[in-house]
């Protein structure tokens, strides 16, 4: 972890630029094209490289842009972005991973003068929540109008048809859209969503009718089921649980989980972890000194298990080592986790936490960084 945040900082200027210019090299050298553990501080140094010697790092964009691990592309359509290649970048807006693609149009938006809203509106077919987002966001005041309109309005109900609350900030996004280019033609379309399991969708769904109607349009959702609370004997196997998720680079983070602190979310990560929901998955962000986060099937903010669960807020605070459920907005949780690296009391009051790491924090926990994949998560019940 050390490494890969020193070399990142190398992208600053230095007093001795042939030196500094020699070490990111080297780093660079490092990565290849098969699917290497050992990845991030070869893509950070070539970010560095890409600030500071834009021709050395051109040369060595290729091997970034074909290696399989899609970490990496990210990286390579930033260190395309700084180098300005824009060809690079519509490149990387068909990779087939989405978190790639949301990578490449971001940066696309930003730097390419020519218009990419029919690129955005060919990234509307995904299931992605959060490259649906992120397009739907960039097609704001898009002289496509109608048409992309009726892209925005075909890919909320198609994301609709799914019920799933983790699209909420996706669908959202979408109905934005609708507002600002559709009109009364699309009224038959969007009636039916005035029923939608999400309050705050049909709450965007009866605004836009209003306003294309003049006439008050009421929501009444219709709320998905909630699972059931554990039984006693349920209830008794929870506190005496361990979730222990072995690790690809190896080692072991085993996580007690605290029913009696926050049931519900307990409940899910023990409940997930036992059908292999976490097998497979990431740490996709790495915030040293603060957080590790993960366990999203897109390796995103915004992919995530539903339906979401409440705050379970506690007096408990936010410790170094204890396990906490990331949110966006209260009442969001969608089975990712975080831990925390440090005494985090910011968080007090705001994140439920539901476990705490008893093994593995300085030996595992500590040395995690962006994009280690959890090989498999195994369910340990004590007495």
């Amino acid at each position: 972890p050390i490494k890969a945040l020193a070399l990142e900082a190398l992208g600053e200027p230095c007093p001795d630029v042939s030196a500094q210019q020699q070490i990111l090299m080297d780093a660079v050298s490092e990565i290849g094209v098969t699917n290497s553990t050992e990845w991030l501080a070869p893509a950070r140094a070539l970010v560095s490289l890409a600030s500071i010697a834009p021709e050395l790092a051109e040369a060595a964009l290729p091997q970034f842009l074909e290696h399989e691990n899609a970490f990496v592309r990210s990286y390579a359509a930033t260190a395309a972005a700084l180098l300005g290649q824009t060809d690079v970048l519509r490149v990387l807006s068909r990779d087939p991973i989405p978190n790639v693609r949301t990578a490449a149009i971001q940066f696309l938006a930003a730097r390419d003068s020519e218009s990419i809203d029919e690129l955005l509106v060919s990234q509307l077919s995904t299931d992605d929540p959060q490259l649906l987002m992120t397009a739907a966001r960039l097609l704001e005041n898009s002289p496509l109008g109608l048409q992309a309109a009726s892209a925005t309005l075909l890919a909320f109900e198609r994301v609709s048809a799914s019920q799933r609350e983790t699209s909420r900030d996706a669908r959202r996004a979408l109905l934005e859209r609708v507002n600002e280019f559709g009109d009364a033609t699309m009224t038959s379309r969007l009636e039916p969503f005035l029923r939608d399991f999400d309050p705050q969708v049909a709450t965007d769904v009866a605004s836009i009718l209003e306003r294309w109607s003049g006439q008050s349009r009421q929501p009444s959702p219709e709320l998905l089921p909630r699972g059931d609370l554990p039984n006693l004997a349920e209830l008794y196997e929870l506190r005496h649980s361990e979730v222990i998720l072995h690790m690809e680079r190896g080692g072991e983070i085993v996580i007690r989980a605290l029913p009696d602190v926050a049931l519900t979310n307990a409940q899910r990560f023990v409940r997930l972890a036992n059908e292999g929901y976490f097998d497979g998955l990431t740490f996709h962000r790495w915030e040293p000194g603060f957080v590790i986060q993960g366990g999203s099937p897109g390796a995103n903010e915004y992919s995530g298990d539903g339906p979401y669960t409440r705050d379970e807020v506690d007096l408990l605070p936010h410790w170094r080592g204890t396990v906490g459920v990331s949110t966006r907005g209260h009442d969001t949780g969608d089975a990712q986790i975080f831990i925390n690296l440090a005494d985090n009391v910011r968080l007090n009051h705001d994140y439920t936490i539901f476990g705490v790491v008893v093994d593995g924090m300085e030996d595992v926990v500590d040395l995690v960084v962006e994009g280690d994949v959890i090989t498999r998560a195994e369910v340990r019940v004590g007495t």
